[in-house]
């Protein structure tokens, strides 16, 4: 299954995030996803029982955490962490590309429960 991504809502925020970062920023931090924008985001469909799950494998959730390691997305996603919590994001910032590098698997899934 894809998933076509809205082209006028990632353009209208970015345009909304002009103020807070460069557009060169922007630019260089969505260019490894513009394929998605045409082929759309390969995910995995199962629908059984009343159950439905969708799962994104590593080939799309890698290069999305990668984007964390990224200073302007990193800034723009502190302001949105509880400031009880922001001491312990530098420590973790700093793990986080040794532990992306070494990650050979990772996925996620939802999973739907239709209700009774």
């Amino acid at each position: 299954m894809f998933v076509l991504l809205n082209i006028d809502q990632i353009m209208a925020t970015v345009a909304a995030n002009q103020t807070k970062a460069g557009i060169g920023d922007i630019i260089g931090i969505i260019t490894p996803f513009l394929s998605y924008l045409s082929e759309g985001v390969l995910l995995d469909l199962t629908v059984a029982n009343g159950v439905a799950q969708v799962k994104a494998g590593k080939d799309l959730l890698l290069p999305m955490l990668s984007l964390l390691t990224n200073e302007t997305v990193s800034g723009l996603l502190t302001k949105l962490i509880p400031e009880s919590m922001q001491p312990m994001l530098p420590a973790i910032q700093a793990q986080l590309p040794g532990i992306l590098e070494t990650t050979s698997d990772v996925s996620s899934t939802l999973i739907l429960v239709k209700q009774q």
